[in-house]
């Protein structure tokens, strides 16, 4: 009687422990991570160069610098240069108008700025409003209408301002962490540039 009842209780263990293999994997999964409109950054990135529209429709160059000691979720800075132009430039057929760059290398001034901003940890971003409007800096016919308006620091680049943050805030890593505190973001220009500051803390549309 006893070896049927240990045969009956061996038999019953077995076939719970086929019954548990066999049961699906009903483990709730993650959603999967929507990425969506957002712009992934690899960690190992320091400087990029992004393109968004302007007001006009035009394709315009962002330079972006990322610090190698900041942290996800840090402070940015925009900077809207003056009117000799975001880029490295030069005057190639000496008629006293810079009219050539050298793609995507910051001015002199820029490049002194991003170091400043990387020592501190903060990202920085250079919109460059001038060259894919068709002049490397503001100067001769630029500076008169009909040309001016193309480049208007109070009616054009205060939205190439607005255009850079919209970019800032779609800096990811992968895991969809932000790059940028969203509201901390600081904006900075020069001659040119400081109207277009004027004209973007004006503007609260």
């Amino acid at each position: 009687m006893k070896k049927h009842l240990l045969f009956a209780m061996a038999l019953v263990g077995l076939m719970a422990c086929s019954s548990t293999e066999n049961e699906p994997d009903i483990t709730p999964s993650e959603p999967p991570l929507d990425l969506s409109g957002k712009i992934i950054i690899p960690t190992t990135t320091r400087d990029t160069v992004l393109f968004f529209t302007g007001i006009d429709g035009a394709s315009l160059p962002l330079y972006i610098s990322i610090p190698e000691n900041a942290a996800t979720a840090t402070p940015a800075t925009v900077v809207l240069h003056g009117s000799g132009g975001n880029w490295k430039d030069e005057d190639s057929n000496n008629d006293g108008i810079d009219d050539v760059i050298e793609e995507w290398t910051l001015s002199s001034q820029n490049k002194l700025w991003k170091y400043i901003f990387d020592q501190e940890g903060i990202i920085s971003a250079f919109p460059g409003s001038y060259y894919r409007r068709g002049t490397v800096e503001n100067k001769g016919e630029w500076k008169e209408a009909p040309l001016q308006f193309k480049i208007s620091a109070s009616f054009v680049r205060n939205y190439d301002a607005y255009g850079t943050l919209e970019v800032l805030r779609k800096l990811v890593r992968s895991d969809g962490t932000p790059l940028v505190i969203s509201n901390k973001v600081a904006l900075l220009g020069f001659s040119h540039g400081a109207t277009a500051v004027q004209s973007t803390l004006f503007d609260t549309s």
